[in-house]
């Protein structure tokens, strides 16, 4: 993933956060980005082919924007969530996030989230993950951190 498509996915999440939560939320916004990849899935390893990025943006004291960009796996996607866990530790999800569509599989999207859940993404980022869900891998095509 290059810097532009980074950055255009920033640009999209900041234009939806504004749209969606306010002018004012934004700035209580905070953003993180996570590379997916079918490796780091735990305890069975994903797609090994599997790569992608999650931008998400905690926006005030409820909202998360987020996109998803996941390509090289088989499509369609089943699901999507953040789920509480270090690196190398699978927990359930705390957030269902809109499934990716298309191939690549992508979503932007934006939701509320009970504030408890967005004061501990806020608080411990490197604790909470984001996961794609395909047919072939239902416990996880691919996982970052």
């Amino acid at each position: 993933m290059g810097v532009f498509c980074k950055f255009a996915a920033a640009s999209v999440i900041a234009a939806m956060s504004f749209a969606a939560f306010g002018g004012g939320a934004l700035a209580d916004s905070r953003m993180f980005v996570a590379y997916l990849y079918g490796g780091n899935e735990v305890p069975a390893a994903g797609d090994p082919d599997a790569f992608g990025i999650a931008t998400v943006v905690l926006v005030g004291p409820n909202g998360l924007c987020y996109s998803i960009i996941l390509d090289n796996t088989a499509i369609p996607a089943t699901a999507a969530h953040i789920h509480p866990g270090a690196a190398g530790v699978s927990n359930p999800p705390v957030v269902a996030l809109v499934t990716p569509t298309g191939d690549p599989s992508r979503i932007v999207s934006c939701l509320g989230v009970p504030p408890a859940t967005i004061t501990a993404i806020r608080t411990n980022p490197q604790d909470f993950y984001v996961n794609v869900h395909n047919g072939p891998f239902p416990g996880g095509a691919a996982r970052g951190q």
